[in-house]
């Protein structure tokens, strides 16, 4: 299996994180608030920290991007998304596992209820859902309460 490496996020890689989360979250959100281009870029870039988030590269490619914190001794993963060509090939798992082992902490997300193929595979990485909660999000249309599940799996 080919290994999957992290690098730090640089400025210039805001379009890409942009086009993944597009590739990603389209269909879910345009049915739920309606896309806006400009409103996800918007939103995302309250979230992106160049120089602390990572870029996941895999057989020299960038194929995804990665964001988290750590407090309280918990490691909260913000976003893990990954380009669609590049799901279903083990890279996501890679990456939980390396965050799993170079951190040994206890982690924890949190993801859209109705986002079946995340809520998936992160249970077969082991996370296991824990409460819900809901969160607003504002889209070009309308804005809607999105039900999340909070999910997490326990320290190495």
């Amino acid at each position: 299996m080919d290994r999957v490496s992290l690098r730090r996020a640089t400025e210039e890689d805001f379009d890409f994180i942009c086009q993944i989360h597009k590739s990603n979250f389209y269909s879910l959100l345009e049915a739920q608030v309606g896309w806006d281009d400009e409103l996800e870029r918007e939103q995302l870039s309250y979230i992106f920290r160049p120089g602390n988030d990572l870029i996941v590269v895999w057989r020299g490619n960038d194929v995804g991007y990665l964001s988290y914190e750590v407090e309280n001794d918990v490691l909260h993963i913000k976003q893990l998304e990954l380009h669609p060509d590049y799901h279903r090939q083990g890279i996501g798992s890679q990456v939980i596992v390396g965050m799993r082992f170079s951190h040994g902490l206890p982690m924890t997300l949190a993801v859209a209820k109705n986002n079946l193929a995340a809520i998936s595979f992160f249970e077969q990485v082991g996370f296991a859902s824990e409460s819900e909660r809901t969160i607003t999000k504002q889209g070009k249309e309308r804005t809607a309460a999105i039900s999340h599940l909070v999910m997490n799996i326990a320290q190495v």
